[in-house]
Formats: structure tokens, C-alpha cells, sequence
């Protein structure tokens, strides 16, 4: 079966969009522009509050993958990909033999974060949110989280479910004075998470290597990866507590840079994070060294934003340098 691709437009880049990609990609690729407009009115009212100071996290789009078993209702699945990823494997091969039994989604499972971080669990509790959805809230403050990013839909299951409904109410409640905030951090993904938890296929963390554009690692993090086997011993030498462009809270406490331990494993790579990679230029993909114990305030400032990805062996590359090296030339 062949694939059709399908970009998300907010409506002014709808009519232009096309062409611009199709100057970039092989002539008898099925791709089109899907004007997400008649969209528009649900997710402007789910735009709001404080619990991200990134403003790009409020970008309607945000919310399209929510949205999928309206716009592609004849889709038996779909799958979802934000435009901060990199793919390099074969996903067809992989996902449409995926048996995804009675579960509306299939996504990564990553636990070396919980999603008691990112949600206000005692107040749902308090407000006794979970009794006045469609379906019961059935994630748990020590559950892994998930993450939006790559979604892969099971269009029939997820319309019957109404999980759009239910991630739309979450929000509603998020915003009001009465019952929110709900959230402390994010402002897609934790409806997403609170919806999904305990009705989602887990696809492996390779299917989505995320934080590449992240700039540091709490410790409990690092610890996870050290206790999975994941965390080489090597990559101890490029990090250290975070100084001088740390995360609200994060100086003394997290390390830096960003590293991303299986990157020389993913099937998608994701560029989330703050760091874009196009916002740096185009960087090498040579392994880079460790840096030197006595930086600078400014060189270690301008390295503590260098989120960093495995490449094998004590071996760490800049995470950037793979966002472009799929990139034509032509493109900056």
C-alpha cells in the first residue's frame, strides 16, 4: 500500500505551503496541503494560561494531532508526526502490521521521566475530575511519560472513545479560575498524557528519541539511563551541573548540555526542546570531545546550549548536525 503524506497548515500558509516542499521532495510522492481552518475554532479556545513561558507551545497546531479522525475520517490509521523529527527507518513496514488490538494509539513509552512532574495530581483528585469525564483518567503519578510528537492514530477506536473530547474538556478545566491550574508544565502534552494513560500501544522509546532540542537533564534522568544500561560511562565528561543558561530552576541542579543517549539508536529522532536546530545553522556530524574543566562563562554558556547525541562507542556528536544532514544544501 502506498503512503500519503499530508501537511497541517494553519490557514494563511495553506495555499503556499505545497510548493514549497514539492520543490524538495521526488515527483510522484502523494502529498498534499490539508487546511486545518474549520479546526480552528475548537483549539482557539484551548489556547491559554501560564504553564509554558515558550510561546511557540501555543501554535493551534499544536493541538492538530488530536484531530486526526476528523480530518482523515476513512483512514484506518494515521500516523502523526510533528515537523521537529527526523525519520530513518521504515515506519510502513513497521507500523502498519502493528497490532494495536482495541487501543486508540500507539506512542513511545519513555520512563525516565514521570508524569507526576509535568500534572497537579492531588488537585484532579481534589476536584474529582476524573468521575466527570467520558472516560476515567487512568494515569498514575509514577506512570512514564508519553509524549505527542509521533502519534500513530487508531482513527476508528479514538473517534469512538471521543479522546479529543475528553483531552478538550481537560483543558477547559485547566483554564477555568475554578478548578486550574491542572498542570504545572506543557501545555499539549499533558491533556494528552491524562487522556491516554493506560489506552495506548507502546512503541519503544526509538520510535521517539526525544529532548534533541533540549539544553539539560535533571538527575534522575541520567540515573534511569545509567540503571537501563543506556548512559555510557564516557559521557560523564561533557556534562556538568548547569550554570549559566539553565532551565527556571534548573542552576546547581540539572546537568549540561542536553545528551541523548540512544540517538544512535532512534527510528525518529525529535528535535523538541527550545534549542532548534535551524536556529543554530548547519553544524558537522564529527564526534565532538570533551570539553575543557576550565571554560569560560561564555564559552560554557554557549556550550551548556549544545544538546549532544550518541553516535556509537565514546562517541557524542551536536544533535543539530543530524537535523541537517538530511537537508539539501539548498536549504537554510
Amino acid at each position: 500500500r502506498a503512503l500519503q503524506f499530508r501537511l497541517l497548515a494553519l490557514p494563511e500558509e495553506a495555499g503556499s505551503l505545497l510548493g514549497k516542499v514539492r520543490a524538495h521532495v521526488a515527483e510522484d510522492l502523494d502529498i498534499d496541503v490539508v487546511n486545518f481552518g474549520p479546526w480552528m475554532p475548537r483549539v482557539l479556545q484551548l489556547l491559554g494560561g501560564a504553564s509554558s513561558e515558550r510561546s511557540e507551545l501555543f501554535n493551534a497546531l499544536n493541538f492538530a494531532a488530536f484531530y486526526l479522525h476528523d480530518i482523515f475520517p476513512n483512514a484506518e490509521r494515521a500516523l502523526y508526526l510533528d515537523t521537529d523529527v527526523v525519520v530513518l527507518g521504515d515506519l510502513m513496514a513497521t507500523l502498519s502490521a502493528l497490532n494495536m488490538e482495541d487501543k486508540p494509539a500507539a506512542v513511545a513509552k519513555d520512563c525516565s521521566q514521570l508524569v507526576g512532574k509535568y500534572i497537579d495530581f492531588d488537585k484532579i483528585k481534589k476536584k474529582n475530575l476524573s468521575s466527570r469525564q467520558a472516560l476515567p483518567l487512568l494515569l498514575r503519578k509514577k506512570d512514564c511519560v508519553i509524549n505527542r510528537g509521533v502519534v500513530l492514530v487508531n482513527i476508528a477506536v479514538w473517534a469512538k472513545l471521543n479522546v479529543t473530547g475528553v483531552i478538550e474538556e481537560l483543558v477547559r478545566a485547566h483554564l477555568s479560575k475554578q478548578v486550574g491550574p491542572l498542570w504545572r508544565s506543557g501545555v499539549s502534552q499533558p491533556p494528552f498524557m491524562l487522556a491516554l494513560g493506560g489506552r495506548y500501544c507502546d512503541l519503544g522509546p526509538t520510535f521517539n528519541v526525544r529532548g534533541l532540542g533540549r539544553g539539560d537533564l535533571a538527575p534522575d534522568e541520567v540515573q534511569y539511563l545509567k540503571s537501563q544500561g543506556v548512559w555510557q560511562p564516557y559521557f560523564d565528561s561533557f556534562v556538568s551541573t548547569c550554570k549559566i543558561n539553565c532551565c527556571a530552576g534548573c542552576a546547581g541542579f540539572a546537568y549540561s548540555p542536553f545528551v541523548s543517549a540512544l540517538a544512535d539508536k532512534a527510528i525518529i529522532l525529535h528535535f523538541n526542546g527550545r534549542l532548534k536546530p535551524w536556529k543554530v545553522g548547519r553544524r558537522s556530524t564529527s564526534p565532538v570531545q570533551p570539553p575543557s574543566k576550565h571554560m569560560t562563562d561564555d564559552v560554557r554558556g554557549k556550550w551548556e546550549q549544545t544538546p549532544l547525541c550518541s553516535c556509537g562507542k565514546n562517541c557524542l556528536r551536536e544533535c543539530a548536525g543530524l537535523w541537517w544532514k538530511y537537508l539539501p544544501l539548498t536549504v537554510e
